[in-house]
């Protein structure tokens, strides 16, 4: 809990004061705000482990394989294709510069984050 606390947290209160003094006051709010957000989600994350630790051995064995391990093979390809296609396109072009590499970065990014949060509900 300590690491958490230290690393995650610490870093955003350490980068908000350096924002701040920096006087990009916007910046170092937003590095603030985004504190509770962690919070929840950290806690959100204890509940999850104490149900997984509550679960017989034979059910959480059955949710560990069938559930995470083939769930997250099968959202591997789509992310894997999504990255390659973004890679290609900084490599074939001028990277980043082009805006078609850029909304394609960009849209890599969400679809693999989006497939992460299916893979965890189901």
């Amino acid at each position: 809990h300590l690491q958490f606390f230290f690393f995650g947290i610490g870093n955003e209160v350490a980068a908000s004061a350096i924002l701040f003094q920096a006087g990009d006051a916007s910046t170092g709010s937003a590095a603030l705000a985004r504190i509770p957000f962690y919070l929840i989600a950290y806690w959100l994350l204890l509940k999850l482990r104490r149900k997984a630790a509550q679960l017989p051995p034979a059910e959480l064995s059955n949710f560990l394989c069938h559930t995470v391990l083939v769930g997250g093979v099968s959202a591997m390809a789509p992310m894997i294709f999504f990255m390659f296609e973004a890679v290609s396109c900084m490599a074939s072009g001028d990277g980043l510069e082009d805006e078609l590499c850029t909304n394609t970065s960009i849209t890599a990014t969400c679809l693999s984050f989006y497939l992460v949060m299916i893979t965890m509900v189901a």
